[in-house]
């Protein structure tokens, strides 16, 4: 979320400078001088604010107050969509995604039931208030099967398929030490990984932003 924050800063700087200056000329100024040998310097929000409007004047006082002191229902998204892209969601992961799940030997829920379990059954993460939160199933619980199969990553990601087309809840036997019972989790919308696409018409300013910087 911090990310999105000053990616958003970076487009307000970009726009109202008419894309002479970007988030580069803020850290040069709040990280550059003085030079020397590395110390601890302390910073308040109010050196953070003399820096930003240093580079473009603008009421970052509102704009840290509204997403650092502010609880949100959703991350600020203000930054990808003025770099002219926007957040949706697929049932075919990106090969970071797919990749992610390979090398980490889980299976990643998180954005259609809202848990993250591994190959062996253990419940690694759970979003609370989603389906899975609401079903019961929590962290360091182990699950034995889903769907009426033994547990296994493929098995998850079967049931979670097949939820695209069947509201059946799909039912978790799990061990909570030791304490053997099922849970049933409500979710139809089979899976999900979210997924940057291009806005019609507007510029990629992401793809720049993105690229390594020269000293």
């Amino acid at each position: 979320e911090g990310v999105l924050m000053w990616l958003e800063a970076d487009a307000i700087i970009r726009g109202r400078t008419g894309g002479t200056k970007s988030l580069d000329d803020f850290v040069r100024r709040f990280y550059g001088p003085p030079s020397g040998p590395p110390q601890v310097v302390t910073y308040t929000r109010s050196d953070i604010v003399t820096a930003l409007n240093g580079v473009v004047e603008y009421d970052w006082n509102a704009f840290i107050r509204a997403r650092v002191d502010a609880i949100a229902p959703h991350p600020p998204g203000g930054g990808l969509t003025d770099d002219g892209w926007r957040l949706t969601y697929t049932a075919e992961p990106m090969r970071q995604s797919r990749n992610e799940e390979k090398f980490g030997e889980h299976v990643n829920a998180l954005y259609s039931i809202g848990a993250q379990v591994n190959n062996k059954g253990d419940v690694v993460d759970v979003i609370d208030g989603s389906p899975a939160s609401k079903a019961g199933l929590a962290p360091y619980m182990h699950v034995l099967a889903v769907g009426g199969r033994r547990y296994s990553g493929d098995a998850l990601h079967a049931v979670l398929r097949a939820s695209a087309v069947d509201s059946t809840p799909i039912a978790f036997v799990v061990d909570d030490f030791g304490k053997v019972f099922t849970l049933f989790v409500r979710y139809r919308g089979g899976e999900r990984y979210p997924r940057l696409v291009p806005i019609p018409g507007k510029p990629d300013l992401l793809t720049p932003i993105a690229q390594p910087r020269e000293k």
